[in-house]
């Protein structure tokens, strides 16, 4: 259906649920647990565990991204080849449906185009050549970008919910570096 019509909402809603299932609904419930033992109010609770279910959601989507972009161990580092901390688009060479190909195929105009972008995902590539060529048509596309706002959104949003409810504390401040530390970690 996706390739036929562009509609990538679908494609993205499950992703999604992916992401929920995997991080965000065991980060929320552990933290609606601590809140609750610190005696929060129910207000402050259900704050407590949206934050931390936009964080696992926003770490989910950074990790696809990070999966394209790579991860190093110093700045400088970004600048030579070969110097990731894991091997770029491991996800394309496992045939994975992530976040940035999502955007992507919402983006892509034609079915060719997002036939061709499938057909090659779903083929699991293993030369690093074609694997780099999606990368690049991703990038291209801004569907990595749009990753990286959308995380952004995801956790600030769920931030202003939780600053409004909870004292300004040293632990408040590093409720929210974590979240800055997940959302930044591309950068």
């Amino acid at each position: 259906d996706v390739v036929q019509n562009g509609n990538a909402a679908i494609l993205e809603e499950r992703s999604l649920a992916i992401h929920m299932l995997k991080t965000a609904v065991p980060a929320g419930t552990l933290a609606r647990m601590g809140a609750l033992v610190g005696k929060g109010t129910e207000r402050q609770i259900e704050a407590m565990g949206l934050y931390f279910e936009s964080v696992g959601i926003a770490f989910q989507i950074m990790d696809d991204v990070l999966n394209l972009r790579g991860l190093y161990s110093k700045d400088a580092d970004k600048m030579k080849k070969g110097t990731a901390l894991k091997r770029l688009g491991e996800d394309i060479v496992e045939g994975k449906v992530t976040m940035p190909v999502c955007k992507a195929m919402a983006k892509l105009k034609t079915v060719e185009e997002r036939r061709k972008l499938w057909d090659t995902i779903r083929a699991k590539p293993q030369d690093q050549v074609v694997v780099d060529s999606v990368i690049a048509e991703l990038e291209g596309l801004g569907a990595i970008e749009e990753c990286i706002e959308q995380a952004d959104t995801i956790v600030n949003e769920a931030w202003a919910d939780l600053d409004s409810v909870i004292p300004d504390s040293f632990a408040k401040m590093m409720l929210r570096s974590f979240g800055w530390f997940v959302i930044e970690r591309c950068g």
